[in-house]
């Protein structure tokens, strides 16, 4: 007689096989997939939802791993509706990955309190938060949001026109946006008595316009390979304070904004940028991509740009694919001088139904996609009433934060209001 088989083996044309390796064993399986439900395992440490796919008998089909990744939390609160285990309690519930809040650089649950949630941005008391509320400016440091002063939090800032920033003065710079004089980084900033590194310049990324020269040259540091805290500028005015006549010092350049000779720097960053008032130069060992640009289109007006790349270090490095003809500032489909298809919060996509979070297509404007209601995972237009799916629960037709309609309750396994007797 055949002997009982242990339940994580299965019988195969006659020979006893091993389940999947992301099989919980114990719970055996019914076939070699590593997929949870028929012909794979019974039960799988965590589930990675596979939208698009169903079995015969419509319930979804999840992706079995041993871990979520980066950025996703293990959940089996949620019953997700035609999961294979969704009508089992929740002990016995497969736990499906879930993405973090957008505010989490990675997490152990839905919420957003730093025990909880790894911040991405910064932490204000006890919570992530995207940004520092009025009054507080993000610590470099630790990230957490600090009570601001009178030497700090200004929203428009003064320098000088031909003296180098250090870093007492970049850290007074935080949070500005409107920049009255020039920023000149050059190799006293960088090894001078009060020196600065790449992430101090962390502290000039939300100005938006500079009505002196941008110039950043003679950087020796390894880790500053990008202008990332330039994504927000969009205008260099290339204005001179004073009317008097002056000697130029053998180190100043004509150029609005001089990059140059900045040992790691890669990629430029400056798809935000629109008006510049004078020639730029881009150049480096390392620089790339900035060849690639259509000038023309970037500018509201004529300006000159020389570039000055290493042909040899360049090789081989392409834009994203959903770039346009346009051109890139660097790899990655957020740095797109315009989009081959679909833009979504300054980044390029294929459609809408691709954007980390929903998103539907303008009917203005067929290259843009809109957010979705706050309420919404996705949705065919903004609303709460035109949801597919809801981040919370359903209440009438529409998706709300909790159950609204007199005599309902939040009912879990179907998050659906449903009516109750009073």
């Amino acid at each position: 007689p055949l002997a009982i088989l242990p339940p994580h083996h299965r019988v195969f044309q006659g020979v006893c096989q091993l389940c999947n390796e992301k099989c919980i064993a114990e719970k055996g399986c019914t076939g070699p997939g590593d997929h949870i439900g028929p012909n794979g395992c019974e039960f799988c440490p965590v589930v990675r939802l596979l939208e698009e796919a169903y079995n015969k008998d419509g319930l979804m089909m999840g992706q079995c791993d041993k871990v979520c990744g980066k950025g996703m939390y293990a959940n089996n609160l949620k019953p997700y509706k035609n999961l294979y285990t969704h009508d089992r309690p929740p002990a016995e519930r497969v736990k499906v990955c879930t993405p973090c809040d957008p505010v989490c650089e990675d997490c152990l649950s839905s919420g957003t309190a730093s025990y909880e949630c790894k911040c991405k941005y910064a932490r204000d008391n006890l919570n992530c938060v995207s940004r520092c509320p009025a009054g507080k400016f993000r610590s470099l440091r630790d990230k957490t949001c600090v009570e601001c002063n009178s030497s700090v939090c200004p929203k428009n800032c003064h320098t000088s026109d031909t003296d180098p920033l250090n870093l007492t003065m970049v850290e007074g710079m935080f949070d500005c946006e409107y920049v009255e004089g020039s920023i000149i980084i050059n190799e006293v900033s960088w090894n001078g008595p009060d020196p600065i590194n790449s992430t101090h310049l962390e502290y000039l990324n939300e100005i938006s316009t500079i009505t002196g020269r941008l110039v950043i040259r003679d950087s020796p540091d390894p880790t500053f390979t990008s202008l990332s805290m330039f994504t927000k500028l969009t205008t260099v005015k290339g204005e001179i304070v004073g009317s008097k006549p002056r000697h130029k010092r053998s180190d100043e350049s004509d150029y609005t904004i001089d990059i140059d000779n900045n040992t790691a720097l890669e990629t430029a960053d400056l798809q935000s940028l629109k008006t510049v008032k004078g020639p730029i130069k881009l150049g480096g060992e390392k620089l790339c991509y900035v060849d690639k640009v259509q000038w023309s289109s970037v500018f509201d007006s004529q300006v000159k740009v020389d570039v000055a790349i290493s042909e040899e270090n360049c090789a081989g490095k392409t834009c994203s694919p959903e770039c346009s003809d346009k051109g890139c500032f660097g790899p990655t489909h957020d740095m797109c001088v315009s989009c081959r298809n679909k833009e979504f919060q300054n980044s390029c996509y294929e459609t809408c139904d691709v954007t980390p979070t929903g998103s539907y297509a303008d009917d203005k404007d067929p290259s843009k996609c809109r957010p979705c209601h706050e309420n919404c995972f996705t949705c065919t237009g903004f609303g709460n009433h035109l949801c597919l799916d809801c981040r919370f629960t359903m209440d009438s037709g529409a998706c709300v934060r909790n159950c609204t309609t007199t005599g309902t309750y939040e009912h879990v396994e179907s998050k659906l209001g449903r009516e109750v007797l009073v």
